[in-house]
């Protein structure tokens, strides 16, 4: 098994019956046959745990973490996310240890709608993974808060100062 990528010497010795088989003090061609080959191992990208569809609603902080794995033992990560809302991609914290791996972070949709929601796990060796999953996000309703029951004499002006507020969390 290889720890990591790159290029690995191997020597092969063989003996037969009419050789003496002294691998560690003969002589080559003599007591033993020996062969060398060069043995390449390539990078493994990470590979994410897929993820579900999630569901929040617009306003609220919505919470997504998982897994991943690399074959590369020796290798460490980082990891970004973009939500597909229009904001620039976000680094991602992860934990990480011998190929293996977790993450969380949260986001806030402001506007309800479906947001195709892209994660790039990459490796110090060049290794890159991106895995998509969608976000329903629903609307919210907004809120009015208006003041008081108000009377008046009749023919004489209404004044309110402030009638109230409006909200919307989306």
């Amino acid at each position: 098994v290889f720890l990591d990528q790159g290029t690995y010497m191997a020597t092969i010795r063989v003996a037969d019956d009419d050789m003496s088989g002294d691998f560690e003090n003969g002589v080559v061609n003599v007591d033993y046959v020996e062969r060398s080959l060069a043995i390449e191992i390539l990078n493994a990208d990470p590979e994410i745990v897929p993820f579900e569809p999630h569901f929040t609603a617009e306003g609220q902080s919505m919470v997504i973490s998982g897994t991943f794995t690399d074959r590369g033992i020796l290798d460490t990560h980082a990891a970004q996310i973009d939500w597909g809302d229009g904001g620039a991609p976000e680094s991602m914290p992860i934990n990480q240890g011998s190929g293996s791996g977790s993450f969380g972070t949260s986001h806030i949709f402001a506007d309800d709608g479906i947001y195709n929601v892209a994660t790039t796990f990459m490796d110090t060796d060049g290794g890159q993974s991106t895995t998509h999953f969608t976000v329903a996000v629903s609307n919210m309703l907004p809120t009015l808060s208006v003041v008081e029951d108000q009377t008046v004499t009749m023919k004489e002006p209404l004044e309110i100062p402030d009638l109230g507020t409006f909200t919307d969390p989306g």
